[in-house]
């Protein structure tokens, strides 16, 4: 990824009203506002690959489902599982955020459980309800990010996308 970003803000590779992938000291930034699209999956593969590419130790991946986000599509579904399980070897950790509460909260993040499941779960993987316990979380990995700067990282990329 670009050398040539100011330090401490996270590297916007995409974004617009649906989605943002960004990257940010070692993680892969994914927010989704829209259900991933295969364009956007193709993006993060991509981006995954060079960045792992640049860190042969090894990226993180914080991926964020916003509260109300549709369900994601069977070929979407399929190509999620294809990327964890494949981009997975090369993952230091996968942590998945699921913001809000009530069905659509609780279907999302059992529909992200059963994904990793499928694809054998190549690296750790965990779900949240909140992106400041997933970069806790992901403290324990040698990603570099300290987690209150990747918190705010991942808010840059939220605001990347615009309001609501």
């Amino acid at each position: 990824m670009s050398s040539s970003r100011i330090a401490g803000e996270p590297e916007i590779l995409t974004a617009d009203r649906g989605h943002c992938i960004g990257c940010y000291e070692g993680v892969l930034i994914c927010i989704w506002r829209d259900a991933p699209t295969v364009g956007a999956l193709e993006t993060v593969r991509a981006a995954f690959t060079v960045m792992t590419d640049e860190l042969p130790s090894g990226a993180g991946v914080l991926g964020v489902a916003e509260e109300g986000m549709p369900m994601i599509g069977a070929i979407e579904r399929r190509i999620t599982g294809e990327l964890v399980s494949v981009l997975g070897r090369r993952a230091l950790f996968v942590a998945t955020v699921v913001e809000g509460d009530g069905l659509w909260a609780s279907t999302a993040r059992s529909v992200m459980t059963a994904i990793g499941i499928v694809a054998h779960r190549p690296c750790p993987m965990k779900i949240f309800r909140h992106p400041r316990e997933a970069a806790e979380w992901q403290a324990r990995f040698p990603t570099g990010a300290a987690p209150v700067a990747l918190s705010e990282a991942v808010e840059r990329c939220r605001a990347a996308m615009g309001r609501r």
